[in-house]
Order: structure tokens, then sequence, then C-alpha cells
């Protein structure tokens, strides 16, 4: 029986009614969540869109869709690395699945999701609106308003990253309590499956607002006149070098700063090594100073990865953030706590 940390059993069951009722405005914010979410495949798709005349491209393929043929620039990625979105919502799919299965699911004390609000209504919420962001940049970038598309893709990938650090603020808060209360496999399906699949999806979105905003630098401001020659590789060069700032900020977040809460957070390595090797793959030429520069951070960035990996693989084995033998760092979270939480 889960007790309160006071361990009385009778406190506990002063608050345990409101664990075993649900919370409409939770279920509210998952149901909205999910449905934004199917809206996001109707037009990712196309086909949906092209039915209710919302895109002016008509072309299914991927080259046309992100107009990779129209600008080519050095930080152009190859087709085949779009491709990468349909494993992106496939696992955004299932962990919203995850979400919708925790409605479900019902201890003696009461529902889970409403004792342990890792995936919180606020979560949802911002959530939806980082689809929604997404559906809006599909839609700007196909009738090429560059500029206005760059604000969009940047508020997907931002608001993004708000969820993760809201989970992963909320499973520090109550890791120890889920661990000593034996839902282990709900604390590791949090951080592989929602954690990794918000931080793939945020990844993802970064890279395509690096060469969003490259061909704002070049076809927009003036910087260069879409022709091939000096000109036009500064806008690549400025956004690789700011791209490169990007991965150095994160490593140094990930591994000095935030380490015991992005420990397990691998995707967003993998996915900008996947987006480096697709613009390699694309543009490489031995006489491009942007096509070495590419290749240098791809080098710099598989090894930051395996430090990343290395570094997160010995902590997991010699310094575990929760164990059931040392004392706890923080008092577990109370009753009179959870159920502010609750309240969110």
């Amino acid at each position: 029986m889960l007790r309160s940390p006071s361990g009385s059993a009778g406190e506990f069951s002063i608050h345990s009614d409101r664990s075993s009722e649900h919370k409409s405005h939770h279920v509210f914010a998952i149901f909205v969540a999910c449905c934004t979410f199917f809206i996001v495949l109707l037009f990712t798709t196309g086909a949906f869109g092209h039915k209710l005349g919302l895109f002016v491209n008509q072309s299914m393929s991927l080259s046309d869709k992100y107009n990779l043929h129209k600008f080519q620039l050095d930080v152009t990625p190859a087709e085949w690395s779009f491709m990468q979105t349909g494993v992106i919502y496939l696992w955004q799919g299932i962990w919203l699945g995850y979400g919708v299965s925790l409605i479900c699911r019902q201890t003696p004390e009461g529902y889970v999701y409403v004792l342990y609000p890792v995936l919180p209504p606020i979560l949802y919420i911002v959530y939806s609106f980082s689809l929604a962001c997404n559906v809006a940049w599909l839609l700007i970038w196909d009738k090429e308003y560059m500029e206005v598309a760059l604000i969009f893709i940047n508020l997907m990938s931002v608001t993004l990253y708000i969820c993760l650090g809201i989970s992963m603020r909320r499973l520090s808060e109550m890791g120890h309590d889920m661990v000593r209360n034996k839902l282990t496999k709900d604390m590791w399906t949090i951080r592989l499956l929602v954690q990794n699949g918000i931080g793939f999806y945020a990844a993802w979105g970064t890279v395509a607002g690096i060469f969003n905003f490259a061909i704002v630098l070049t076809y927009r401001t003036g910087l260069g006149d879409g022709s091939a020659g000096d000109e036009e590789e500064v806008g690549s060069t400025v956004s690789l070098i700011i791209f490169s700032l990007l991965i150095l900020s994160w490593f140094i977040l990930d591994v000095f700063i935030f380490e015991e809460s992005l420990r397990y957070l691998v995707m967003p390595y993998i996915a900008t090594l996947i987006s480096i090797i697709a613009i390699i793959s694309k543009n490489w030429n031995p006489n491009n100073r942007n096509a070495i520069f590419t290749l240098l951070l791809c080098c710099a960035t598989f090894v930051l990865t395996i430090v990343k990996c290395s570094v997160s693989g010995w902590r997991h084995y010699n310094k575990p953030i929760y164990s059931q033998t040392k004392k706890y760092r923080r008092p577990l979270v109370n009753v009179e706590g959870r159920n502010l939480l609750q309240e969110q």
C-alpha cells in the first residue's frame, strides 16, 4: 500500500479519493493533443491539403514538397533525409498512445496519471501548439513565405524543447517515488519513448530551421543573388556556424549542467548526425569550404555522441540517479504536493 512520507496510512486515505477520480482537464488535454497530431498526419501526407487546395505545389515528391530542387545551398540536405519524418511521426503516435493508456491504468490508490502526473496537461497543451506550428510551417513553406516560415519552424522546435523540460522536471520530482512504488517500467518508458521521441522531433525541427534560415539569409536579404559563387556560400557558412554553436551548447548542457535529466536522451544526437550526413551526401565537393566545414562538423558531432553515450553509460552504473539502497537526496513528493501537481 502506498503511504504518505510521514508513514501515516490514515493521512493518505484522506486524500486518496481525489486520485481515484478522472481529471477531466487532463483527459481533455490528451484528447486535444491526439486530434492535433491526427491533423498533422493529414497535412504531412499532402493528399488532404491538396484536396482542399491549401498547397500550391501539387507534386507529392519530397524534393518538390520541401523545395529542395529550387533552393540549392551548401546546407541543402539530400531528399532521403526527410524520410526520417515518417519515423518521427510514428514515434509520436506511439508515445501519445502510451499517454492514452495511462488513463485506463488504475492502482488500488487511484489512476496512475493522477498519482504521478509526469505527463501533465500543460505538456499536452504545449505539444499541441507545437504540432499546430508544424502545420502552419508546411502551409507557409509551400507558398514560399520563407521569413514567416522561419518563425513557425523555430516556434515548433522551441515548444518541443519546453515539453522536454516539463517532462524531465516532473520525472525528477517524482522519480524516487515511482521507483519506491515499483513503477520503474513506466519511468523508463517515459525516458525512452516519450522524451526521446520528442527530442528526435525537436532536433529535426532545429535542422529544418537551420535550412530555412540559410534560405532567408541567401535569397531574401540580398546576401546572395541565387547564382553559384562566393556570395551564395556566405549564407550557408553563417548557418553552419550557428548550427555548430547549437550542437556545442547542447552538449555542454547535456553532459555538464543538466546531466541527470538528460542522461538517457540520445535521439537529438542521432537526428543531427543523420541530417549532417544527408548534407554531405548531397553537396560534397572537396574544393568547397562549406563541404569541408560540414565534414568537420560531422566528425565533431560523432565524437560528441560517443562521449555522451560513454559518459551516460558510466554514470548509469556508477552514479545511479535513483537507488533503492542509498539515502534519498530529496524528500518524496508528499500528498499535499502531489495534489497541487494534479491541479496544474
